[in-house]
Protein backbone atom coordinates (compact mmCIF):
# COMPACT_ATOMS: atom_id res chain seq x y z
CA UNK A 1 0.00 0.00 0.00
CA UNK A 2 0.66 3.56 -0.76
CA UNK A 3 1.56 6.03 2.18
CA UNK A 4 -1.39 7.89 0.49
CA UNK A 5 -3.73 4.60 0.94
CA UNK A 6 -2.68 3.91 4.13
CA UNK A 7 -3.56 7.46 4.95
CA UNK A 8 -7.19 7.08 3.54
CA UNK A 9 -8.28 4.05 2.87
CA UNK A 10 -11.00 5.58 0.52
CA UNK A 11 -8.86 6.16 -2.17
CA UNK A 12 -5.87 4.11 -4.64
CA UNK A 13 -3.24 5.63 -6.26
CA UNK A 14 -2.09 4.70 -9.66
CA UNK A 15 0.37 5.44 -12.59
CA UNK A 16 -1.38 8.24 -14.27
CA UNK A 17 -1.02 6.55 -17.58
CA UNK A 18 -4.18 4.00 -16.37
CA UNK A 19 -6.33 6.48 -16.45
CA UNK A 20 -9.33 6.70 -19.04
CA UNK A 21 -12.22 8.75 -19.83
CA UNK A 22 -15.13 8.20 -18.08
CA UNK A 23 -12.74 6.75 -15.14
CA UNK A 24 -12.44 8.41 -11.78
CA UNK A 25 -10.18 10.74 -10.38
CA UNK A 26 -9.69 13.03 -7.42
CA UNK A 27 -9.15 16.31 -8.57
CA UNK A 28 -8.26 19.66 -6.16
CA UNK A 29 -9.53 17.08 -3.34
CA UNK A 30 -13.16 16.41 -5.22
CA UNK A 31 -13.69 12.70 -6.64
CA UNK A 32 -14.50 13.25 -10.02
CA UNK A 33 -15.61 11.55 -13.15
CA UNK A 34 -13.11 11.94 -16.15
CA UNK A 35 -13.58 13.87 -19.20
CA UNK A 36 -10.83 14.20 -20.81
CA UNK A 37 -7.12 13.74 -20.54
CA UNK A 38 -4.58 16.01 -22.40
CA UNK A 39 -1.06 16.50 -23.01
CA UNK A 40 0.32 19.49 -22.06
CA UNK A 41 4.05 20.09 -22.76
CA UNK A 42 5.35 23.27 -21.23
CA UNK A 43 8.68 24.84 -19.23
CA UNK A 44 7.92 22.33 -16.06
CA UNK A 45 8.04 19.28 -18.48
CA UNK A 46 5.76 16.62 -20.29
CA UNK A 47 1.93 16.68 -18.00
CA UNK A 48 -1.44 15.59 -18.26
CA UNK A 49 -4.23 18.00 -17.74
CA UNK A 50 -7.25 16.00 -16.02
CA UNK A 51 -10.45 17.52 -16.90
CA UNK A 52 -13.83 15.71 -14.89
CA UNK A 53 -16.72 16.85 -12.54
CA UNK A 54 -17.64 16.03 -9.30
CA UNK A 55 -19.61 12.84 -8.96
CA UNK A 56 -21.54 14.33 -6.07
CA UNK A 57 -22.19 18.29 -7.43
CA UNK A 58 -21.57 18.04 -11.10
CA UNK A 59 -19.24 21.07 -10.60
CA UNK A 60 -16.17 20.90 -13.32
CA UNK A 61 -12.44 20.57 -12.06
CA UNK A 62 -9.46 20.79 -13.58
CA UNK A 63 -6.11 19.45 -12.56
CA UNK A 64 -2.56 18.80 -13.92
CA UNK A 65 -0.09 16.13 -13.48
CA UNK A 66 3.32 15.14 -14.08
CA UNK A 67 3.54 12.09 -16.53
CA UNK A 68 5.23 9.65 -15.75
CA UNK A 69 3.21 10.14 -12.24
CA UNK A 70 0.98 8.74 -9.69
CA UNK A 71 -2.79 10.09 -9.31
CA UNK A 72 -4.76 9.45 -6.48
CA UNK A 73 -8.09 7.58 -7.16
CA UNK A 74 -11.05 6.76 -5.25
CA UNK A 75 -12.99 3.85 -4.52
CA UNK A 76 -16.36 4.81 -5.88
CA UNK A 77 -19.19 2.11 -5.24
CA UNK A 78 -22.30 2.47 -6.43
CA UNK A 79 -25.70 0.80 -4.79
CA UNK A 80 -29.31 0.61 -5.99
CA UNK A 81 -32.24 0.97 -3.03
CA UNK A 82 -35.46 0.84 -2.84
CA UNK A 83 -37.52 4.36 -1.19
CA UNK A 84 -39.85 2.92 1.13
CA UNK A 85 -40.14 6.18 3.18
CA UNK A 86 -39.30 9.43 3.62
CA UNK A 87 -39.26 11.62 6.75
CA UNK A 88 -37.93 15.04 7.51
CA UNK A 89 -36.06 15.41 4.19
CA UNK A 90 -34.48 11.50 5.91
CA UNK A 91 -34.89 8.52 2.93
CA UNK A 92 -35.74 5.28 4.22
CA UNK A 93 -34.28 2.94 1.98
CA UNK A 94 -34.18 -1.03 1.25
CA UNK A 95 -31.36 -2.91 -0.49
CA UNK A 96 -32.02 -5.91 -2.31
CA UNK A 97 -31.38 -8.24 0.77
CA UNK A 98 -34.34 -6.38 2.62
CA UNK A 99 -31.32 -4.34 4.87
CA UNK A 100 -32.91 -0.87 5.45
CA UNK A 101 -30.88 2.48 6.50
CA UNK A 102 -32.65 5.96 7.43
CA UNK A 103 -29.25 7.83 7.24
CA UNK A 104 -29.28 9.63 3.79
CA UNK A 105 -31.08 13.07 3.10
CA UNK A 106 -32.56 14.10 -0.04
CA UNK A 107 -30.19 15.59 -1.83
CA UNK A 108 -30.64 19.60 -1.67
CA UNK A 109 -30.98 21.69 -4.86
CA UNK A 110 -27.44 23.04 -4.87
CA UNK A 111 -26.14 19.62 -5.14
CA UNK A 112 -28.38 17.71 -7.88
CA UNK A 113 -30.66 20.37 -8.87
CA UNK A 114 -34.44 19.47 -9.16
CA UNK A 115 -33.71 15.67 -8.14
CA UNK A 116 -34.89 15.67 -4.09
CA UNK A 117 -38.82 17.36 -5.63
CA UNK A 118 -38.38 14.46 -8.53
CA UNK A 119 -37.68 11.51 -5.71
CA UNK A 120 -40.82 13.23 -3.75
CA UNK A 121 -43.36 13.72 -6.42
CA UNK A 122 -42.60 9.87 -7.50
CA UNK A 123 -42.90 8.48 -4.06
CA UNK A 124 -46.35 10.59 -3.62
CA UNK A 125 -47.46 9.41 -6.44
CA UNK A 126 -47.34 5.75 -4.90
CA UNK A 127 -44.79 4.66 -7.69
CA UNK A 128 -42.17 2.30 -7.16
CA UNK A 129 -39.50 4.48 -6.85
CA UNK A 130 -35.58 3.09 -6.82
CA UNK A 131 -32.35 5.99 -6.07
CA UNK A 132 -28.92 4.71 -6.90
CA UNK A 133 -26.15 5.73 -3.80
CA UNK A 134 -22.90 6.66 -4.72
CA UNK A 135 -20.17 6.32 -2.24
CA UNK A 136 -17.01 7.74 -2.38
CA UNK A 137 -14.14 9.09 -0.01
CA UNK A 138 -16.10 8.85 2.84
CA UNK A 139 -19.07 10.30 1.78
CA UNK A 140 -22.47 8.93 0.45
CA UNK A 141 -25.11 11.20 -1.41
CA UNK A 142 -27.94 10.03 -3.48
CA UNK A 143 -27.57 10.52 -7.03
CA UNK A 144 -30.12 9.08 -9.27
CA UNK A 145 -33.83 8.06 -9.60
CA UNK A 146 -35.65 5.47 -11.42
CA UNK A 147 -38.92 5.47 -11.53
CA UNK A 148 -42.19 2.74 -11.93
CA UNK A 149 -39.89 -0.04 -12.52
Amino acid sequence: MSEAELKNPHIIQIEITELEKNGHAILLGHPCKILGIYPIVGFKGKRLQIQGTCIFTGKPHISNFRNPGKVDVPIVKRTDYSLIGIEDNFASLMDGEGNTREDLKLPSSEERGDLAEKIINAFEANQIVMVTVLEACGQEMIVDLKEDL
